[in-house]
Order: structure tokens, then sequence, then C-alpha cells
């Protein structure tokens, strides 16, 4: 947002001198966006910022963040200036970025376990993909043609040997869900509450699910409201989790309500 010409160089790379909240340098290639070149010059911009008001001067963070839920709603696009953050992250950690890298480009301070969040999602996907690539070549060849699923009878006494574990299957599938959906930036490391001072919007701490019914839980993913007919904060991206089939927010529904306590200072 504070973005201007004064900060780019003739190489094309821009500078900001520090992050609000890290006070970390921040540099963008903007060379290397040839899309966002075109908008600058398609204009309007302002004369210090790129982002101004209509006279031409920066604006403030608070206005922005409305400015941009306004032209999203209008548009028909759910969203926030804080979500093309969060894009912006994810994109950068599906193209292959580093840790180190990651801090780069978004002006987290090195060690703040903030690109970590990004990347261990993404690697344990990967890693996950790569052991059932070396599971399936074992099973091709030892001559097994399927693993019985949690439910299904099979076997010469038509036993299920993965039955007394399916009770733990849905509330593991469900963290993996939210290991990738950015959860925790906002809603803290144990999901017990966000903190003051943290990257993400300082979100609830999500026990409350505890008190609702799997229904309740999907009902309130799928309108916005709560069993009590509480709107959720306009930061909290409802509508995209919503979209999830009913066995994925009930996966995530079976492991919010079984999250084991976490002591803190506080209650200590």
């Amino acid at each position: 947002m504070r973005l201007g010409r004064p900060h780019v160089n003739k190489n094309g790379m821009a500078t900001i001198t520090a992050t609000e909240k890290t006070g970390k340098p921040v540099h963008i290639p903007l060379n290397k966006y040839p899309r966002l070149l075109a908008a600058l010059a398609a204009g309007p911009v302002g004369e210090l910022t790129f982002i101004s008001g209509a006279n031409g001067r920066p604006i403030k963070k608070g206005r922005l963040g409305d400015r941009f839920r306004a032209a999203a709603r209008a548009a028909g696009v759910p969203g926030s200036a804080h979500g093309l953050r969060k894009t912006r992250a994810t994109l950068a950690t599906h193209a292959g970025a580093s840790n180190a890298e990651l801090e780069a480009l978004m002006g987290w301070k090195p060690g703040s376990r903030m690109a970590e969040l990004y990347t261990r999602s993404r690697d344990e996907a990967l890693l996950a993909e790569r052991l059932g690539d070396k599971m399936l070549a074992d099973d091709r060849t030892n001559g097994v043609d399927s693993i019985p699923a949690p439910h299904q009878r099979c076997g010469r006494q038509g036993e299920n040997p993965n039955e007394n574990n399916a009770i733990f299957i849905v509330p593991l599938y469900g963290e993996y869900i939210l290991s990738y959906s950015d959860c925790r930036e906002c809603h803290g490391a144990h999901l017990h509450g966000g903190v003051p001072g943290q990257l993400g919007p300082i979100g609830p701490d999500l026990n409350v699910v505890k008190d609702w019914t799997r229904a309740g839980f999907i009902a309130t993913m799928r309108t916005g409201k709560d069993p009590y007919g509480h709107e959720l904060s306009q930061q909290m991206p409802w509508r995209p989790i919503g979209t999830m089939s009913d066995d994925e927010l009930s996966a995530i529904y079976e492991y919010l309500t079984r999250m084991p306590e976490v002591e803190t200072a506080a209650t200590n």
C-alpha cells in the first residue's frame, strides 16, 4: 500500500524501507510482474504511492480494506485485501518457494515460523503423495489388489482389520484439511485463539465448536451465521470453506471437537 514510484530503481526493483509489523525491508522485482506493470502504466496511480485516493495522495490501510471489500462485493467475488496477501504466499509456496524465499517475499522475520506454516503443509502433502506411490508400487509387487475400507467387511471371518481404527480416521482427516487451510494464521498455533501481534486477523478460540452440533457447524460454514444467529466476521473466509463437501466439513468438525487442551501461562 505504501509502494510508489520513489521506491523503484532503474532496474525495476522496488524496495520498501520497512514492513509495518516486523521492521524488515521488502524487495519487490516489479520487472518480473509484467501484468502488474501494465496495470500501473494504465493507471490511475498516485504521486507518492501507486494506491491513492481521488486526490492522488496515499490512503490509510483501513480505508483501503473498506474500498477493496466494497469492490469485491460489487463484483460478486467474496474476499478481502488481507486475503490477497495470503494468496500471494500460497502461490509462491506451491511454486516451490523455500522458507527463506517466503520470508524475503513477505517481509517476515527469519525464524518467525510464518513461512513454515505454508511450506510444512505443502511438504507434508508431497511426502504423503510420494509415500502413496511407494505403497502402490509395493502392493503391485506383492500382488495386493486393494485395502479394505473402514466399514467394509472382508476376509474369511468377515472381519475388517481397520474397523476399530475408523473413529480415529475422520478427525485425522479433519486435521489434515486444517493443515493446508491457513486456519492457524488467524486462530493461533493450537486453534485456541489468535494473539496480538500476529500477521493475520485475531480469530476466536475454536473450542467454541465443541458446543455445536455437526449440522450446526456445517450450516455455519455455509451461511456465515453461527448456531446462535451471530454473523461471522467479514475476515473469516467461510464462503470458500462452505464449498467443501459434507464429509470434509464433518471431518473438520470431528477434529475440532476432539482438540487436545493446551496449557498456557494464563491457565497455570
